[in-house]
């Protein structure tokens, strides 16, 4: 006999069978895209809000359609608070859109700034990984003079002879532990390319691509100066979840589950000191109900924001 499936076990299989649905409406959504974007380049050379409140749609449902591929064959807490607390920034995005077309400027300058920020602290540390695969580069040359001089200075010949031979890969073993230590994202590739010519590539490939993509955010941003300014009094100043939680009335919400993931999530005294590390099976079950019902919720927005967009000339 097949024992039956256990309440948490339903609840994930309606989620997953909710990746149909997604699916369903990516490619509507793509088509959709396309055809509003070549629309309002035609007429005004500009995208509208209303392209930009279906480019928001499309990757919402692509994001949510991985989040659903990747995150439900094994639940676990911090997976699990982190998909629900994602679904509702998703959710308020959605309902803002609803609520107000001018948002899809809004999703469209928040885009704009939130990419500029990466590509910013992006060159800020490909400049110091530069600096730090030369000192790197400098360590090792040094480290492997002083275990050359060394090596000479020992009087049997053949033990002279293996310390010699041993020191580059002394050297570079020695160099490559200070070097795992640091924080790099072409450590591992300076290890087979050698620290000053990583350096060097880092200098002449990869930050000249990180520059090209910060002038063209800020052309983008320039261009949209005005587009901007007319939606500046939609949101002022800063993004703020909680100010945007509530004027999408979601503000309930928000203070449940920030606080709850915030609890658990980062790394507050709290969140140290406590003996509950995990999620218990009621608790998962009231964010495996909440990602179900927001899920569905998501879906049907989709449907009627994809219905309206066709009747709009």
């Amino acid at each position: 006999m097949i024992p039956a499936p256990s309440p948490l076990q339903e609840i994930v299989a309606s989620i997953v069978a909710q990746k149909g649905n997604l699916e369903r409406l990516i490619p509507k959504y793509r088509t959709a895209v396309d055809a509003r974007s070549a629309s309002d380049r035609a007429s005004s050379g500009r995208l509208s809000n209303l392209s930009w409140v279906l480019a928001a749609y499309l990757d919402a449902l692509i994001r949510l359609r991985l989040f659903v591929e990747q995150n439900f064959a094994y639940i676990e807490t911090l997976g699990l608070l982190a998909v629900t607390r994602y679904l509702f920034e998703v959710l308020v995005w959605l309902k803002l859109l609803q609520k107000d077309g001018r948002y899809g400027l809004v999703y469209y300058r928040e885009l704009l700034s939130t990419q500029r920020s990466f590509y910013a602290s992006l060159k800020d540390h490909l400049t110091r990984e530069a600096t730090l695969l030369d000192e790197l580069y400098a360590h090792e040359a040094k480290t492997m003079h002083d275990l050359l001089t060394k090596a000479q200075s020992i009087a049997d010949p053949q033990g002279r002879s293996d310390a010699i031979a041993d020191s580059t890969a002394l050297a570079m073993a020695e160099t490559d532990q200070r070097a795992a230590r640091s924080f790099t994202i072409y450590g591992d590739a300076a290890r087979t390319n050698g620290y000053g010519f990583q350096a060097h590539l880092v200098r002449t490939k990869a930050l000249p691509r990180v520059v090209k993509a910060l002038d063209e955010l800020d052309q983008a941003q320039e261009s949209s100066t005005k587009d901007f300014r007319d939606v500046d009094a939609t949101v002022k100043g800063r993004w703020n979840w909680k100010q945007q939680a509530e004027a999408a009335g979601m503000v309930n919400e928000y203070n449940f589950i920030y606080g709850y993931t915030s609890k658990l999530l980062h790394a507050t005294p709290a969140s140290l000191t406590t003996d509950q590390k995990n999620l218990g099976a009621d608790e998962m079950r009231v964010f495996l109900r909440y990602i179900y019902v927001r899920l569905l919720d998501v879906i049907e927005m989709a449907e009627n924001q994809l219905a309206a967009s066709t009747r709009i000339p």
